[in-house]
């Protein structure tokens, strides 16, 4: 995963009204995070992109209007881009997923890289944008490993342990996130609603209003099973 590199919004030649909305969105956020040097983190950790929002409908207001930002910003910059054939898509995402995992992965080499030793600093420290980050995550995995033949044991070995890093950090996300990571049940993988389904499990009896509608709706004998289990473990 690339380093992020911050620039001047102003650089590009975006116009007035966007820099107006990206710098009064940005304030919101910079009032609902906390100081990053604070020490009741995950682990103690610097932890920038804990979300301190006074309340849900504020941080989905924040969330919704990001998204509207980050529309508009790929639509300039594909203006401001046209003319310019060798620069790729601009891809914009609200999410810091990548960047929490990068920051837990530190200097470890995949070989080393432990996620279960983690998944609880990355989870603490997801929001809104993160979750719906998580599960998109697990839509791709779930289409990759679709299309992985059998004998590619080593590649459906990678994206198996993915899979369950992602669920794991479902697993320890606020658990004020519910409705969020209940999300994924709405996903068209099978292998997408049974981590989420793994994931919210470990939220204990508050998750078990989700698991019941879940089950209900369920078709995948596998996932509809193993939904069956995790809510008789919860009862």
């Amino acid at each position: 995963m690339a380093e992020a590199t911050a620039i001047d919004p102003a650089s590009p030649g975006l116009s007035q009204g966007l820099l107006i909305r990206l710098r009064q969105w940005d304030e919101v956020f910079q009032r609902a995070a906390p100081d990053p040097t604070e020490k009741n983190l995950p682990q103690g950790k610097l932890a920038p992109f804990v979300w301190h929002f006074a309340d849900m409908k504020n941080e989905w207001a924040w969330y919704e209007q990001g998204v509207s930002i980050a529309a508009d910003l790929n639509q300039e910059m594909q203006r401001l881009w046209a003319t310019q054939s060798t620069l790729g898509k601009l891809v914009v995402r609200l999410s810091n997923l990548e960047t929490l995992i990068r920051r837990a992965m530190g200097t470890q080499s995949p070989w080393e890289w432990k996620p279960e030793d983690h998944v609880a600093e990355i989870g603490q420290q997801c929001g809104v944008p993160e979750i719906g980050r998580v599960i998109e995550r697990l839509n791709e995995l779930s289409v990759a490993r679709a299309e992985t033949p059998d004998w590619d044991g080593d590649t459906n070995e990678d994206i198996a342990k993915a899979q369950l890093m992602f669920g794991q950090i479902l697993g320890a996300v606020p658990s004020h996130y519910l409705d969020d990571i209940a999300q994924g049940f709405s996903s068209d993988q099978a292998d997408t609603r049974f981590y989420v389904g793994y994931g919210m499990a470990k939220h204990g009896k508050a998750a078990l209003p989700w698991l019941t509608r879940a089950i209900q709706n369920e078709s995948n004998l596998v996932t509809r099973t193993t939904l069956d289990m995790l809510i008789g473990a919860i009862e």
